[in-house]
């Protein structure tokens, strides 16, 4: 059997990203506290703050519109038993 090889990124590393994104969308007050960074993300990718917490907090699976802005796809995957991946 052939098989096609696809670019498969695991829920670990996308929540991974979208906390990355959100901390670089923090602003920094006088004190050093951060803030804004849920808002201003949500905003980018077009959902509510609530749905991109739920998301990070893993209560919710990343919403459409994050998959489309992040060029994702959600597609259900087989692997052999007993396979273990390249590290």
């Amino acid at each position: 059997m052939k098989f096609q090889t696809v670019q498969i990124v695991t829920a670990d590393e996308l929540l991974k990203h979208i906390g990355q994104v959100v901390e670089a969308n923090h602003t920094v007050n006088k004190n050093g506290g951060k803030r804004g960074g849920v808002m201003k993300t949500a905003r980018q990718y077009g959902i509510r703050p609530q749905e991109l917490s739920n998301t990070i907090n893993r209560s919710l699976t990343p919403p459409k519109r994050i998959l489309e802005a992040e060029n994702l796809e959600k597609q259900v995957f087989y692997v052999r038993k007993g396979s273990k991946s390249d590290e």
